[in-house]
Parts: C-alpha cells; structure tokens; sequence
C-alpha cells in the first residue's frame, strides 16, 4: 500500500507545493495600478507618516496641537495599521514656504512617504502642492482652507478636512437662517 501512495505523493509534490515554492524565491517587482499611488511596505516594516507643521514660530500652538491629535489617533489604532506598526516623523516648516520646500526636497529624496499630514499655513500649501503631486505624495490638509490655484491644480492627491472658507460661511449662514431664524448675520 506504501508502493502506491509514493507517486500520488510526488505528484501532490511537483503539482502543487513545488510552484508555491518556488514563487516565493522571486523577488518580482510589484506593479501599482491605482490612479492615485501605491506604496509598498514589506512584511516587519513600519508604515511612515510624515507631519510637516510649524513647530516654531507664531504658529507653533497649531503644530502643537496638531501632532498631539495625530499621535492620539495612532494611539487609539494600538499604533498599527494593516499589521505594520506606525512611525510618526513630524517635520517643522515654521509656516516658512521656502523651508518647507527645502526640507521637503531632502526628504522626498531620502524616503517618500505615501501622504504628508498638514501643513498647517496656506502659504505653505501653495509652496508644496505641486512638490508633493509631482512625487506622487498625497496631501492630506487638516487645517488649510483657503482655495488657491497652486493647491487646486493638484486636487487629485490634495485631501482637505476641513472645507474651504466660502463653504463655511454658506454653512454658517444657512444654519443661523434655517436654525436660528436670523434675519441678519455677520460671516
């Protein structure tokens, strides 16, 4: 009965586990096919955020608080995403374009991350925008909601959280008539 079962074995062998094997050893390059980036990260790596924010100067205060909301939100995950645990790596532009542009330049050189968090002046936004497009970083805005043509040109990998200020005010106004029963209003 052994006999038998020894060619089915070799068969299940070769047929079967022998390709799954051998597929592991290639390091394929992987294709992205989504529209709007990939980013590949390998099994044991960490997944990298990078925060640019102003950390000193008049606008630190935002920065401040801005990191402190992220690293909150990474710790309310248990600090992993997809099973990779998270990095954090907070770059501070001062609300200045030109370093921001500049620190920006070394660190898409070094290691592009997949989306940058802020920043949190519009000028910035307007310096970094087509910086970030041109790398295939998405912008993910928390606090800039100014409409500009260097920012809009770049809407695709551009992700604003908060609306822009025109749409605030149509908000506010509509809810202080609708709700409020306002018959006047100063936006």
């Amino acid at each position: 009965m052994t006999e038998l079962r020894r060619p089915f074995l070799w068969l299940f062998w070769a047929v079967f586990l022998l390709p799954i094997f051998v597929s592991g050893c290639r390091n394929a390059a992987l294709a992205c096919v989504d529209p709007l980036g990939c980013q590949i990260v390998r099994p044991n790596e960490p997944y990298q955020l990078v925060a640019l924010l102003p950390l000193t100067g008049p606008a630190a205060y935002i920065g401040e608080e801005a990191v402190a909301a992220i690293e909150l939100a990474i710790a309310a995950r248990g600090g992993l995403f997809l099973e990779h645990s998270l990095e954090l790596l907070v770059l501070d532009s001062a609300c200045d374009p030109q370093r921001a542009v500049q620190i920006l330049e070394m660190e898409l050189a070094e290691n592009p991350p997949a989306a940058l968090i802020g920043p949190a002046c519009a000028q910035v936004a307007e310096e970094v925008a087509p910086q970030l497009a041109t790398a295939g970083v998405w912008l993910i805005s928390p606090l800039v909601s100014v409409r500009s043509a260097p920012v809009e040109e770049t809407a695709v990998t551009v992700f604003r959280l908060a609306p822009e200020h025109t749409a605030q005010a149509v908000a506010a106004a509509r809810f202080a008539r609708e709700e409020l029963r306002a018959d006047q209003i100063l936006i």
